[in-house]
């Protein structure tokens, strides 16, 4: 790609969607806690919704000059935006309730839609972005969990009244994310007050806020990070493997929110249902289920899972572990697929940041809905693209241990 056609460089637009997830909805969030609001899940989709709507008018609007650009510029876009208006309130009712689902169940791609939308609109977000919004989400992880848990919208939330980023998952999601985005050695940094790794100080509140959210598959992942990508020496990278490690050791002899050890059985039982589900019915694993259908599940499952499964049974839209209900609702085709794609991607590159994000992805998909919510898909889209976008410019990586420190 030339100059003349790479996106404008503008930093401070381009880090919108990461300070929406990182920064700007946990506040939100803790204000509506604080008035005891419930947020309502249709404040997402106004989020994202609103920001590629104001991305598609900047990308129409570019080239246009002269009194009546905007008004051109409307002209344009007008019969796109009325379009997919229709569709989505007339034509959505016309479907199928399987194929509605279907299509519902298609989210995952519509973010990736919009995070190239943004990144060829706006550009691609920086490392700084990562890193700097993950050291505030670190913070008010920090202060949520040395205060008690007044901040609602974290850690110790109740994860039944707040979905995101209540769960301590979404969290350590995007705080793994900007861990990944430190993984650059120093010597390749360009030094300065907001070196390319990572400020100290961010790293070091982005590392403290994964120990306060307390997850044992975010603090697992964190591990093996800093074990296997950590720009260090083989010593310095034990040394905050092992940090990680016994943070990870803790939270098994540490009480925990009572609703964070409820939603830890809850996967657990999903898991044993799934496991029970493929084991009498094989050939689901190459085409999934009907969506509107409920699962062959245990009946046991079923009276553990809550008055919502009991009532309408064990649905795939209910089951939040990305993977899991991936599977469930497509086979492993679809999966494979995709995992394919990314893996050879990554590994054709093989830059810290993108191993980084990739074993995120691994490992937190097991946990949380992951692509099949905007607060998670978009940021991870967005640094999937920027490390593979750097490769470009940064070296192989290998598993040799780094020289020096």
């Amino acid at each position: 790609m030339t100059d003349q056609h790479r996106p404008p460089d503008l930093p401070i637009l381009s880090g919108v969607p990461v300070f929406a997830a990182y920064v700007g909805t946990p506040i939100v969030q803790t204000i509506s806690g604080y008035f005891h609001h419930q947020p309502s899940p249709t404040g997402q989709t106004v989020l994202w919704l609103g920001l590629a709507i104001f991305a598609f008018m900047s990308c129409a609007l570019r080239g246009l000059r002269g009194r009546f650009a905007l008004g051109r510029s409307l002209l344009r876009t007008s019969p796109l935006l009325i379009a997919a208006v229709l569709i989505g309130r007339h034509g959505m009712p016309l479907l199928t309730p399987g194929l509605a689902l279907r299509v519902l169940e298609l989210r995952p791609l519509a973010y990736l839609l919009f995070a190239a939308l943004w990144a060829s609109t706006f550009g691609l977000p920086r490392r700084t972005h990562f890193q700097w919004f993950g050291a505030l989400l670190g913070f008010f992880a920090v202060v949520n969990f040395a205060v008690g848990g007044p901040l609602s919208g974290l850690a110790h939330a109740d994860l039944r009244t707040l979905q995101i980023p209540g769960d301590m998952e979404f969290t350590a999601t995007l705080l793994l994310i900007s861990l990944a985005a430190c993984l650059l050695p120093a010597s390749r940094d360009g030094g300065g007050r907001f070196p390319a790794s990572g400020n100290t100080s961010w790293k070091l509140w982005i590392a403290l806020g994964l120990v306060a959210t307390f997850s044992r598959s975010g603090l697992f992942t964190a591990t093996w990070l800093t074990l296997l990508f950590a720009p260090f020496s083989w010593k310095k990278r034990l040394a905050a493997a092992a940090f990680f490690a016994l943070a990870l050791t803790a939270t098994f002899h540490i009480a925990r929110p009572p609703m964070a050890v409820l939603e830890e059985m809850r996967r657990g039982l999903l898991g044993l249902a799934a496991l029970h589900i493929f084991t009498t019915r094989p050939e689901a694993l190459l085409t999934g289920f009907p969506l509107g259908a409920p699962l062959p599940a245990p009946p046991v499952v079923l009276q553990a899972l809550g008055s919502r499964v009991q009532a309408y049974g064990l649905l795939p839209q209910f089951i939040a572990p990305f993977w899991l209900r991936h599977v469930l609702s497509w086979g492993v085709g679809p999966l494979m697929a995709f995992l394919g794609t990314v893996g050879a991607l990554s590994f054709r590159r093989r830059t810290r940041f993108a191993g980084g994000v990739v074993a995120t992805m691994l490992i937190q998909g097991l946990v949380c809905p992951l692509l099949n919510d905007g607060l998670l898909a978009v940021p991870i889209f967005l640094a999937l693209i920027l490390s593979l976008r750097e490769s470009r410019t940064e070296p192989n990586f290998t598993f040799e241990p780094a020289a020096g420190g």
